[in-house]
């Protein structure tokens, strides 16, 4: 659900914000004064008489001698001149001394936090303050995490704006490692390298990890290096190759791509959730499809993660159709980065410039646009539209028009997601034009950089808490007589290729939970059970889903080649070696295990269909829920009974799915302004049709009630 306007700050805090933004901030106070003064100053001596001593022959001399006065002569005694010169000559040396006393004390202060910053504790350090760098201090310092900041230029608008913050600002290059050390690297938790270039982050960590393994600093506590990494290829070295293992014991290295970040937060939203599965009678199952417009960095991460985490089940294929000025030239590259990626998602290109500030061709784009979305393939069921352009205000212009188009076509329950990374409040206000009482976010912003550098995503990482649990459970679970593999060595020691597949292994938990019927839920309450027939399908999902992650970099089926990649396990599941599929049985019966160490559980999900003669059972059907099970609670909005089960079963734990009435041609609207628990609790909309096939599926259980394939 979108987040909630920001707002405003008074006239007070507005001041404020004003004025941190002056680096000798006192000087609003003291200018103004030092004005009011020579003023005082050059009326006092137009008051003096032309035989007085003060008397001037004109305005601008007496501004002048008022200036002087600056130096603090003191040469007028009271009685024997104008009482406004007075007062001048004694205020003005005054303001001079208190500006130099302020000015030694905040260089004093600025120096003592420089110098101190050696001496710190537990703080983290930030090796460049780009735009990554600043979110970055601003997001720790809000969390009330120390920040020590090494700069090039400290007179640069980020520096400055962290100074503010209380921020030590060391100027010097990273890479040496003395200033490594002036920063506290000795006793400090981590450190953040985003200077700008991914070369010069990754040299900087490799040299941390080379200092500190050597035993320099840190003692035996366990250290972490977050480099900023986002060209492609420097990517594909970290993750492609056997034997780039980054860190040690002592020092974990942990690149991060924010448009991988995006992608991933993107693709957890709980519209990527459904599942597809295939049809009982063998028709044609219903296809995934992604129409996304843009194809950069993050919309090749979105197609990667979907292909390989999302939708890696048997018998589903994603569709994707793109959007791109360079139309199918794109394939060429992605083609090249991702050998296999082109045999297992169906990539339509269509060859299309979004540009907001030349309408003359807007006309024949959006009417191109609208033939290719109604001319899809009827087998599609397009899951959502996801809009990354260069620049946010072609983004939110593209994502405006598409939300057009779609609701033209009658398609309000496809939702478009459009990424702005810095006009996030801006694509707030486009979110909320369907009004307050909307129950679905129909036009949602995500991905801003704030939200991608927070201390939870990047350091706090329960993902890669959850991969490294996975991976111990791998090693514990391999046979005594396994054949050898670069992957069975501790967490510590694995190369980045091994690590980014256990993440992989860790995303994809829902969509295998799924499968039976089953959701990750906070909590550490005891997890539901797994039949023998549930691990069974999940164990063949995941050895589905690692197949299609080696394929996807171009492995074949052969004999074991790691530089050749080539693997013997590339076979359908009923063909692997016995040793191998009790080996993901294995690693299955320890998904509850996993989570707990996150504080995560397992709920079996129960369907309560809350609409029509369903809803007579409803409340019973909730009532008699077990311990292990979450409620998925299908309700109409436009009936009254049935929004009001919904209020009452969002109130506790229930998700909620609203029913799409086929034909409507307008989004659903809540009977009065839904509470935030109810806009968290909703998921997804299903249509009339999607209901009539859930609950014939269900038919062997309750009427309005029964097992999830969402």
């Amino acid at each position: 659900m979108t987040a909630p306007p920001q707002r405003p700050g008074s006239r007070r805090e507005i001041r404020a914000t004003y004025a941190n933004l002056l680096r000798l901030r006192d000087w609003a106070i003291l200018v103004p004064l030092a004005i009011v003064g020579i003023g005082l100053g050059a009326w006092g001596f137009e008051l003096c008489g032309p035989n007085d001593k003060c008397h001037v022959d004109s305005l601008l001399i007496a501004i002048g001698r008022s200036v002087l006065m600056l130096r603090g002569s003191f040469q007028y005694q009271v009685g024997q001149a104008p009482a406004p010169l007075i007062i001048a000559q004694y205020m003005l040396p005054l303001l001079v001394i208190f500006g130099g006393i302020k000015l030694l004390l905040l260089n004093i202060r600025r120096d003592m936090r420089v110098v101190l910053a050696s001496r710190r504790r537990n703080h983290v350090i930030i090796c460049g303050l780009g735009d990554t760098g600043r979110e970055v201090a601003e997001n720790l310092r809000a969390k009330g995490t120390d920040v020590v900041a090494i700069v090039l230029d400290a007179d640069e608008p980020h520096a400055i704006a962290c100074e503010q913050l209380k921020i030590p600002i060391l100027k010097g290059d990273a890479a040496q490692f003395g200033m490594l050390g002036l920063a506290g690297l000795r006793h400090a938790q981590g450190v953040v390298v985003t200077t700008g270039s991914d070369a010069v982050n990754v040299e900087i960590a490799l040299r941390v990890e080379g200092e500190l393994a050597a035993g320099r600093g840190t003692g035996k506590r366990r250290f972490y290096v977050l480099p900023e990494v986002r060209s492609a290829w420097l990517i594909g070295l970290l993750h492609t190759y056997p034997t780039s293992t980054l860190g040690s014991e002592r020092v974990e290295i942990r690149p991060f791509d924010l448009n991988a970040n995006a992608a991933r937060l993107l693709l957890e939203r709980p519209t990527f959730r459904r599942a597809f599965p295939p049809r009982a009678d063998g028709a044609t199952p219903t296809r995934p499809h992604l129409l996304i417009a843009g194809l950069g960095e993050m919309s090749t991460h979105v197609i990667l993660q979907a292909a390989q985490c999302n939708y890696a089940l048997p018998g589903c294929r994603l569709a994707v159709t793109v959007f791109d000025q360079q139309g199918k030239d794109a394939a060429a590259p992605l083609a090249a980065r991702f050998p296999g990626l082109m045999s297992l998602v169906d990539i339509d290109f269509v060859q299309t410039a979004f540009d907001a500030d030349n309408p003359a061709t807007w006309p024949e784009v959006w009417q191109d646009v609208e033939a290719m979305l109604r001319g899809r393939d009827e087998a599609l069921s397009t899951v959502a539209v996801i809009v990354s352009l260069g620049k946010d205000k072609d983004s939110l212009h593209t994502a405006l028009q598409l939300r057009a188009r779609l609701d033209r076509l009658g398609e309000f329950g496809t939702p478009v997601f459009v990424r702005l990374q810095q006009q996030r409040a801006l694509g707030q206000f486009a979110a909320r034009l369907d009004g307050a009482d909307a129950l679905l976010d129909r036009l949602i912003p995500f991905g801003d950089l704030a939200e991608l550098t927070s201390p939870v995503l990047l350091i706090d990482q329960i993902q890669d808490l959850l991969a490294r649990a996975i991976h111990e459970t791998y090693l514990a679970s391999r046979p005594a007589n396994a054949r050898r593999s670069a992957a069975a060595v501790p967490w510590s020691m694995l190369p980045e290729r091994f690590k980014q597949s256990n993440r992989a292994v860790a995303d994809h938990l829902p969509a295998k939970l799924g499968l039976v019927g089953m959701r990750l839920v906070p909590g550490d309450e005891p997890p539901a059970e797994f039949t023998d027939a549930e691990v069974e399908t999940m164990a063949a999902a995941e050895h589905g889903r690692w197949m299609i992650e080696r394929f996807t970099d171009g492995w074949t089926l052969g004999p074991l080649d790691e530089v050749g990649r080539v693997h013997p396990d590339l076979t359908a599941w009923d063909q692997l070696l016995p040793e191998m599929r009790e080996a993901n049985r294995r690693n299955i019966r320890a998904i509850p295990e996993n989570l707990r160490r996150v504080n995560l559980t397992v709920r079996r999900e129960r369907i309560i269909v809350a609409v029509g003669r369903g809803l007579a059972d409803a409340a019973a059907n909730l009532t008699a829920l077990r311990a292990d099970e979450l409620a998925i609670v299908v309700f109409d909005p436009l009936d009254a009974g049935s929004w009001q089960f919904a209020l009452d079963a969002a109130a506790g734990s229930a998700r909620l799915w609203v029913l799409w009435r086929e034909g409507s041609r307008l989004p659903p609207k809540a009977p009065s302004p839904p509470t935030d628990a109810v806009r968290d609790a909703i998921e997804a909309a299903i249509s009339a049709r999607d209901l009539a096939a859930l609950v014939s599926e269900t038919a062997d259980l309750a009427p309005c009630s029964g097992t999830t394939d969402e």
